[in-house]
């Protein structure tokens, strides 16, 4: 018979699939595809090397699934029954275990340390302080840098949601930051508009009024400055100036302050 009809009789040529490499040195047969009833698990070499080698590396992947799922079990139970069983019982299965099937219990053992780090210090970043009933500082440790820009950016999303509602809807927003000198009113305003559409929000910083601005409306100054439809303005100080600071150093009178509390809820309204 020719070489010719030889070939003819040889099976098509399967398809190529990804091989993966396993922690034992074997080569396991993945597909990125749904596979078919009619395929089976079958070796995807058919030679007697390609069967033995991927007998071995799915014996050995049930084996060490098996053990893995055991560890996984006593570390979910572990809080349950105590440090000291813990030992006992990782120390039983390590002893009856190969030494690559203890590489790979290490691995996960360093997996599961790695995520309860991560969740101490997700629970130290909102562990109260002491005195923060009496008014000190509320949190007792400092926020990891991780959770704080995590946190930041979700706030930083809603902000631009909230542009997003006050343009599509038309309405009118007024932001007011009021503290005492270096209190981080510019700093608070700075970082709002980093992330805000300028072309919708702007910042209004007053100076103090001038001699005409004194014999003025004491409002009027900061009607000018107020929002059209569908914008954000922030004021560096506001109308509550009066309410603080004013009053407190004797830059407006007992009456200029009284008829102010009286006017500004209608004002707002």
């Amino acid at each position: 018979m020719s070489k010719k009809s030889d070939r003819h009789r040889k099976s098509p040529a399967q398809p190529k699939k990804k091989k993966t490499a396993t922690k034992s040195g074997a080569s396991a047969s993945t597909t990125t595809r749904s596979r078919t009833a009619k395929s089976g698990d079958i070796s995807p070499s058919l030679t007697k090397a390609g069967i033995e080698q991927y007998s071995v590396a799915q014996s050995t992947a049930a084996a060490r699934e098996s053990k893995t799922a055991a560890v996984k079990d006593i570390l979910e139970r572990s809080a349950r029954s105590g440090s000291k069983a813990l030992l006992e019982t990782l120390d039983a299965i390590l002893r009856g275990a190969s030494p690559d099937d203890i590489i790979a219990m290490n691995n996960l053992l360093a997996k599961h340390v790695a995520a309860a780090k991560t969740a101490k210090r997700e629970r130290s970043d909102f562990e109260l302080a002491d005195d923060w009933r009496d008014g000190g500082y509320p949190y007792k440790n400092l926020m990891s840098r991780r959770n704080y820009e995590r946190e930041k950016y979700k706030l930083q999303v809603e902000l631009l949601k909230l542009q997003a509602w006050v343009r599509s809807s038309g309405q009118r927003l007024v932001i007011l930051f009021e503290g005492r000198d270096a209190a981080g009113k510019g700093g608070a305003i700075k970082r709002f508009m980093e992330h805000l559409n300028p072309r919708g929000a702007r910042v209004v910083a007053l100076e103090k009024p001038s001699e005409t601005e004194r014999g003025q409306w004491y409002f009027q100054r900061y009607v000018e400055h107020l929002p059209t439809k569908g914008e954000i303005v922030l004021f560096d100080r506001s109308w509550y100036n009066r309410a603080g600071v004013e009053k407190v150093m004797g830059f407006c009178t007992d009456e200029e302050y009284l008829e102010y509390m009286r006017q500004a809820p209608e004002f707002e309204r």
